[in-house]
């Protein structure tokens, strides 16, 4: 994922956190307030702190956002098991059949899914503005982590499984 500089320490602290993930699971609520994911690439977290990615048109996540209307209910989840961090975004989702961000996000690795590339009359992309990132954090170590769990265990209490916080976001756009 490409990262542009943050403009808030919180922006900061959530782009060091999923700088390095590929893949985010994403749920959208539907008008039955039904609860679907689905495994998505985050392309791009821009400067103001909005997560980008490209969708098909015709998917179930583009029929929840129609064309310029945001979303309330989508959250974005990412895993770094090897850094035992964890973490969850709510964001306001924007569909946009922007030809320049098409063009901007386009990679190679897009086109099983867009075989007419950023042509493709199915390619659409979808805006995230975060308004709420929740993180845990865990030791690093997975000899820790088991030390830990054990620990926790015999107390029959949490001891020494992390820290978990709460960052509101308000994108300066």
């Amino acid at each position: 994922m490409k990262v542009e500089e943050q403009n808030s320490p919180e922006l900061r602290s959530l782009a060091e956190r999923i700088e390095g993930s590929r893949t985010a699971m994403m749920t959208v609520c539907d008008a039955h307030g039904q609860l679907s994911s689905q495994p998505m690439t985050v392309i791009e977290m821009d400067g103001k702190g909005c997560l980008w990615m490209l969708i098909s048109k015709s998917g179930h996540t583009a029929r929840m956002a129609p064309e310029g209307k945001a979303m309330d209910t989508v959250n974005l989840a990412f895993s770094d098991d090897s850094r035992s961090t964890f973490t969850s975004v709510t964001a306001r989702a924007t569909l946009s059949d922007d030809r320049q961000r098409k063009e901007d996000l386009w990679s190679i690795m897009a086109r099983p899914w867009f075989s007419q590339g950023v042509e493709d009359p199915d390619l659409a992309v979808l805006r995230l503005e975060p308004v709420k990132a929740e993180i845990w954090d865990g030791p690093d170590s997975s000899v820790l982590r088991m030390i830990a769990a054990a620990a926790s265990v015999v107390a029959r209490m949490p001891l020494g499984l992390g820290e978990h916080g709460t960052h509101a976001l308000e994108p300066k756009l």
